[in-house]
């Protein structure tokens, strides 16, 4: 039975960046906006994944909560709303910014891959939780393809994210509803994943599935609670 390794929650934010300012983006959420958040009550673990290559959303992070109401916590909130002089030099520099909360409905494997491939899913609501049983029914036969380390499926519960905050302002026009689910999958190396892909697809589909937007990123930085 697949099973949570973490707290049951997780907030998966993919974006760009103004060409020419990654090198300035990773400095700032190296030293300063991953150890931030980390501190925040709740927050378990941050990962940030890149692929500046990509097209659109070059970038992609997940954060570990203790359980979904951690991403509108009071203590988050505040940080949200009282953004520091570099978070206000930075946030303008995003692009294409999706951000959803995601209770986890299923997860097997453990630690953390040298990679990761997102999956981001478009139900028809009239089968979602239908669709999201098939995910999680997956999950074994993705866990067993070569080079795969763990797989999660999250159900987006996009109310928690929507509330306006300093943060957002500075960040322009912010996409809290555009994906149902996401199924994350990391794996030993991007050439894996990509391989993978196919297969993973194949097990996905499902009727009431619409679309699976697939990316895959290599791992930059993780940071857990206990450091």
């Amino acid at each position: 039975m697949a099973t949570s390794r973490t707290g049951g929650a997780f907030l998966a934010i993919w974006h760009d960046i103004e060409r020419g300012q990654e090198g300035e983006f990773e400095r700032w959420h190296t030293q300063e906006h991953m150890p931030e958040r980390i501190g925040i009550p709740g927050f378990l673990q941050a990962r940030r994944y890149v692929d500046w290559s990509r097209a659109k959303h070059g970038c992609f992070t997940l954060y570990d909560g203790a359980h979904i109401e951690t991403f509108r916590s009071p203590g988050y909130l505040a940080r949200l709303n009282d953004p520091t002089d570099w978070s206000k030099r930075v946030h303008p520099i995003f692009r294409n910014f999706i951000r959803g909360a995601c209770v986890e409905r299923a997860a097997t494997g453990g630690g953390a891959g040298g990679a990761c491939s997102t999956y981001r899913l478009t139900l028809d609501a009239r089968r979602r939780d239908d669709v999201l049983r098939h995910c999680a029914a997956a999950l074994y036969d993705i866990a067993s393809l070569d080079g795969v380390t763990s797989v999660r499926v999250g159900a987006n519960v996009a109310d928690i994210t929507r509330v306006r905050t300093k943060e957002t302002e500075l960040k322009g026009p912010n996409r809290e509803d555009v994906f149902d689910a996401v199924v994350i999958v990391e794996g030993i190396g991007l050439s894996e994943l990509n391989v993978a892909q196919a297969r993973v697809l194949e097990l996905l589909r499902a009727d009431g599935l619409i679309d699976a937007d697939a990316a895959h990123y290599r791992l930059s930085q993780l940071l857990s609670a206990a450091h």
